[in-house]
């Protein structure tokens, strides 16, 4: 999703996300921070905070996030998917309309057309959508027009390049909401820029915005032990109002405490630094790196498995669940040799200026501290170190301007795919070719109509052909196949074993070795419940919220 937010500091983080409390008169009322006002209402267009949390509210999509994370239909009433998963037909629910009449006979009614209207805008050409990115995953015809229809008043259908089994999840975010085409026209390019220029079709309305009093959203049917109020102030304003912003990485024991895992402590291992280049050096570094590392005396910090955090999913399962913990395979049984017989490659036998940037805050030079003396005491690897605000390590690792460095990665998608896609660009890594035990790889015959349309919408033929294995009298034989193509056109089992190579492939390259993962806590006040907080977004979604007096 494109809800996306760096992190800074590692166990102090603050976040645009917020905690909540009744506020004397107000009780009741529900109450978040955001960074700015919203700059515009047109959920094809939301970015910010803000922007998102009004329009996941305001509008109602086919799905919505429900609290355990996972998609809940909200307008859609049912769904087929073809058997390649290539296409997939929805059914809307009867009845829907839009909140601009005063009973059902004046409204507008909501077709299906609104919703592929909206697909349609994200995926212009000309489109400066934010989601654009999130629905790449969408065919286009050989005009280059997304290949989204509806076939009559409750239909639509979808095509997708390949299979992407968090769809359903990615259709609840503001830039699959609805978008009536008639009256987004009449808007003459105004469309989004105050409450009369948008039509909406949500549980919520806006009845204040403005810059001193922020925003509130009323619910427009208004239900007995619903939450009926939200109230979202500027930061700068929020602390009169008794709001203290941010998400936790220690739980607050008097409010309830949904939580997530998208942080993963990492070390960053230059490669393009000439004493750093050889892979068996770098393997060495990680090896005993991450066999010593300390046990956390801290709730919620625990060794990583892997370079992908336990809340990005496979479908709606953890990846880490089905992956298990990589890192045994990745790295070196024996670092030590490892390290040494890098040093011999590179004509060295010892590593000399080195400079390691680790983040300044106490935790991290109690972690730096012990990994520095396995260090020393194992490689007789002695380097230079430099304590500096975590955003600047980032910022210099971003630049390429670091040999090694300690800092946190926060996930940037919920679907393992795209997060392995995302790290594999940070990384500087290619994911065109992986390895698979040779059961695992692309039958020799499959080249059928479907699979060839799927690998060609990719983007063309794959870089690697099927070769005969290099030694049929290995047991341990690898072949390389085409990343993109297995994970379009093979079975759930065999997606996996692609997936797991993707990751063994960026942890065995030890350019980023995992340390430990940080549970988050998002705190709410135990007498608000059934409120969806996701870290990905939409992250707040008050659909099913309610609120009790005891």
């Amino acid at each position: 999703m494109q809800m996306k937010k760096a992190v800074s500091v590692l166990l102090a983080m603050i976040l645009c996300l917020s905690f909540f409390t009744g506020c004397g008169e107000d009780e009741g009322v529900f109450y978040t921070s955001v960074e700015a006002l919203p700059e515009t209402l047109d959920p094809q267009l939301a970015q910010n905070d803000a922007e998102c949390l009004i329009a996941v509210n305001i509008f109602m999509g086919l799905f919505r996030r429900g609290e355990d994370g996972t998609a809940q239909p909200a307008a859609c009433e049912s769904y087929k998917v073809s058997s390649d998963g290539l296409i997939w037909n929805f059914t809307l629910k009867d009845g829907l309309i839009y909140n601009d009449g005063t009973d059902e006979k004046e409204a507008t009614p909501v077709q299906a057309e609104d919703y592929a209207f909206a697909l349609k805008r994200v995926l212009a050409k000309d489109s400066t959508s934010p989601w654009a990115g999130t629905f790449s995953g969408i065919a286009r015809d050989e005009n280059g027009n997304p290949i989204v229809f509806s076939t009559g008043k409750k239909s639509l259908t979808i095509q997708l390049v390949q299979p992407d089994e968090s769809l359903l999840l990615k259709l609840c975010c503001p830039g699959a909401m609805p978008c009536q085409k008639g009256f987004f026209e009449a808007c003459e390019g105004a469309y989004g820029l105050d409450t009369k220029t948008v039509l909406t079709n949500g549980a919520f309305r806006i009845s204040l915005l403005s810059e001193e009093s922020g925003i509130t959203l009323r619910r427009i049917d208004t239900k007995e032990g619903y939450l009926d109020k939200i109230r979202l102030l500027l930061m700068e304003n929020s602390e009169e109002q008794q709001i203290l912003s941010g998400s936790f990485t220690q739980g607050v024991p008097e409010y309830e405490t949904p939580l997530y895992h998208v942080q993963t402590c990492i070390l960053r291992i230059n490669p393009q630094y000439s004493q750093l280049a050889d892979r068996g050096v770098r393997a060495g570094l990680a090896g005993v790196m991450y066999q010593n590392l300390i046990s956390s005396e801290q709730d919620g910090v625990s060794t990583a498995g892997g370079l992908i955090a336990d809340s990005v999913r496979l479908g709606e399962i953890s990846w880490r669940q089905i992956a298990g913990n990589l890192m045994a395979e990745a790295l070196p049984q024996d670092p030590v040799t490892s390290f040494r017989e890098g040093l011999v490659r590179e004509g060295k036998n010892k590593l000399s200026g080195v400079t390691v940037l680790v983040p300044d805050t106490e935790e991290w030079h109690v972690r730096y501290d012990s990994i520095a003396i396995q260090w020393q005491q194992q490689l007789s690897a002695f380097f230079s170190v430099e304590y500096l605000p975590e955003e600047e390590i980032v910022r210099r690792v971003n630049q390429g301007d670091y040999q090694l460095a300690f800092y946190t990665h926060r996930a940037q998608d919920e679907s393992v795919t795209a997060e392995l896609e995302v790290l594999a660009r940070q990384f500087g890594i290619q994911l065109s070719e992986v390895v698979l035990p040779q059961e695992e790889a692309l039958p020799q015959d499959q080249t059928d109509e479907n699979t060839q349309t799927a690998v060609d919408t990719a983007g063309g033929e794959p870089e690697v052909e099927q070769e005969e294995a290099i030694n049929p009298q290995s047991q341990t034989v690898l072949q390389a196949i085409d990343f993109t193509a297995v994970y379009a056109t093979q079975t759930r089992e065999q997606q996996i074993q692609a997936l797991k190579a993707a990751e063994l492939t960026l942890l065995s390259n030890c350019v980023a070795v995992p340390l430990y993962t940080v549970t988050e806590y998002y705190a709410v006040e135990t007498a608000f419940s059934h409120i969806s907080v996701s870290p990905f977004g939409p992250m707040l979604d008050f659909y099913q919220a309610l609120w009790s007096e005891e």
